[in-house]
């Protein structure tokens, strides 16, 4: 099976949990890949971020289009709504965003 996450910067200091998540993915044999929007850049300390660092595709810097569908705009009662994720109604249904 493949997985992928998608953050908006990866890794970050705060983000432990998730690099435990993934790596108990590829334990239980399970292929992960790694999108982040921004990061590349940040400063890390942990050599295991560093090791994330690399395996990480990072939307801005490689220049790949992001659908319109993620980013906010105005639904018919004025409210601003993005979507989270494709998927079955309802966890994948528009919430609202600024």
């Amino acid at each position: 099976m493949r997985i992928a996450y998608f953050v908006n910067q990866y890794p970050a200091v705060s983000h432990a949990f998730i690099r435990r998540e993934i790596h108990a993915l590829e334990r239980l044999g399970m292929e992960v890949v790694r999108y982040a929007l921004k990061g590349w850049d940040a400063h890390i300390v942990d050599p295991l971020d560093e090791q994330e660092r690399a395996q990480t595709t990072y939307i801005q810097r490689e220049g790949i289009p992001i659908p319109k569908m993620y980013f906010a705009r105005a639904g018919k009662d004025g409210k601003k709504y993005r979507f989270r994720s494709l998927g079955c109604w309802p966890i994948s249904g528009p919430v609202e965003s600024n």
